[in-house]
């Protein structure tokens, strides 16, 4: 059984790769967490994350994160929090009728709210854990600029980016197999992105959770990002992230 699992993660991570193969983006995603438990069903997290893009070269994101979570039972438990990160925007070039729009690269503030919710069951050494989640994304006004050069007389305008807002629904489907007498237990999860127009993007992992001991653990695998639409960018990256419990 434990030969099947880890060829069923083998296989689910080489499938990643392939279907981006042929337009896809790299990146490493690095992080870490630590829960704090305040009794039997309550807890809090601190979590600090790093993330590149352009194929290593490209710091894209970085952030700090805190909530709290709460456990009705053994199988069903929610969270809530809030994450502060500022994100690398990439260069965007759009040509027009008369004029031509260009926005440099950029850094930018993000402020995000989530709420999530996780049943999960056993099956033998299998768990199947089901979350919901919701997040709100808000981009407030700042100083990165857009560009309007005017074709016809040569001038151009400038003025700062508007802010922005987008809601988000995040269902996540994860499977994971606890291997007899070994601290490393591997898994798989897939998850869909919905916004107010339908299927956003889509997520897949295949990666193993390392328990140290009683407090300490890492996570790591291979992401895979993929936009839902027809021409939608691929994103590939190695994650690793390091939990500590208290």
């Amino acid at each position: 059984m434990e030969k099947r699992i880890i060829a069923l993660v083998c296989l689910a991570a080489a499938t990643i790769v392939p279907a981006a193969a042929d337009d896809f983006d790299a990146g490493l995603w690095l992080g870490g967490d630590a829960t704090m438990k305040l009794s039997k069903k309550w807890s809090l997290n601190f979590g600090a994350q790093y993330r590149t893009r352009n194929n290593f070269r490209t710091t894209e994101r970085f952030g700090l994160s805190v909530g709290a979570g709460y456990k009705f039972n053994k199988h069903l438990k929610a969270s809530a929090g809030y994450i502060f990160f500022v994100n690398n925007f990439e260069e965007n070039l759009e040509y027009k009728t008369n004029s031509t729009q260009w926005m440099p690269s950029y850094y930018g503030v993000r402020h995000r709210f989530f709420a999530s919710i996780q049943g999960d069951v056993d099956a033998g050494r299998f768990n199947f854990a089901l979350r919901q989640r919701w997040q709100y994304t808000y981009r407030p006004q700042g100083d990165d600029k857009i560009y309007k050069y005017d074709l016809d007389d040569g001038t151009y305008t400038m003025k700062d980016r508007d802010g922005d807002a987008e809601h988000i629904l995040r269902t996540r489907l994860k499977i994971e197999y606890d291997i007899p007498k070994c601290p490393v237990d591997p898994y798989v999860y897939g998850e869909l992105y919905y916004n107010g127009n339908g299927m956003d993007k889509y997520r897949a992992f295949a990666g193993a959770e390392w328990k140290i001991n009683k407090k300490h653990s890492i996570d790591f695998g291979c992401i895979y990002d993929k936009e839902a639409t027809s021409n939608g960018k691929s994103f590939v990256a190695p994650t690793i992230n390091y939990n500590i419990k208290f």
